[in-house]
């Protein structure tokens, strides 16, 4: 079973891999001819997929490590290895480096802001596989587990307290709701957390308080059929989160 003390771990344990990863970008960065926009963004297409990988690699072993501790602790049956999810296509991060580079194409270059933007590519990139490790193994493991989406910090953003408002109902994507559960924006601090029959939840994880809140924005909206951008906006404004 999963206390809060292992989402803590689990959360600085991707915190520790975007450290470094981050690190590595930037003794990377300061060899880039940053008066070349174009010449830097070639450079990043290569330096970042690899950078992924790399580190793609360490954040899913975390993953499966954390998935494998918590089910013998919880001890279901049948025997079961977590599944290790593979780091995202090498375009897929390339596409966001053109995102990424575009302070470099003004008028009046901005680096800081390209490295900030490279950065957090970097880094959303670098943690998915360690996500997609516990909910590809729950997903796979006989046992049938379900998760939730455990938020990290004390005020997740909107569209991460929506997830988290649904409870342990998430294994797959019909269960989802039509939403992407498996979506997790730089900067995120929720864990996809794994829960097996008569696991209780982590202490601090309140499904229904977040639900509650989520109801209040949907009401917010006065809408008939409120829209997701409509309630999520509403949830912004009453919760001061972004």
């Amino acid at each position: 079973m999963a206390t809060r003390a292992d989402v803590t771990r689990f959360v600085r344990s991707l915190d520790g891999i975007e450290a470094l990863a981050v690190a590595d970008l930037r003794r990377v960065w300061r060899r880039f001819d940053l008066t070349d926009a174009v010449a830097a963004r070639r450079a990043l297409e290569e330096v970042l997929p690899a950078l992924v990988d790399r580190y793609g690699e360490v954040s899913a072993t975390v993953g499966a490590d954390w998935y494998d501790d918590l089910r013998a602790r919880s001890s279901p049956p049948g025997r079961f290895n977590a599944v290790m999810a593979d780091p995202p296509a090498a375009e897929a991060v390339r596409a966001n480096v053109r995102w990424s580079v575009t302070p470099l194409f003004s008028e009046t270059p901005d680096s800081s802001k390209a490295f900030a933007r490279a950065a957090r590519v970097l880094s959303r990139h670098a943690l998915q596989p360690a996500r997609d490790t516990v909910t590809r193994s729950a997903r796979s493991d006989p046992a049938r587990p379900r998760w939730a989406r455990v938020p990290g910090a004390v005020d997740p953003c909107a569209f991460c307290l929506m997830l988290a408002s649904r409870g342990a109902v998430y294994h797959t994507e019909d269960t989802a709701g039509g939403l992407n559960p498996d979506h997790y924006h730089a900067d995120c601090r929720c864990s996809p957390t794994p829960l097996w029959a008569g696991d209780p939840l982590p202490s601090g994880y309140d499904p229904d308080e977040l639900y509650a809140q989520y109801q209040e924005a949907r009401q917010a909206t006065e809408a008939d059929y409120p829209t997701t951008r409509g309630v999520l906006a509403e949830l912004r404004q009453l919760q001061g989160i972004r």
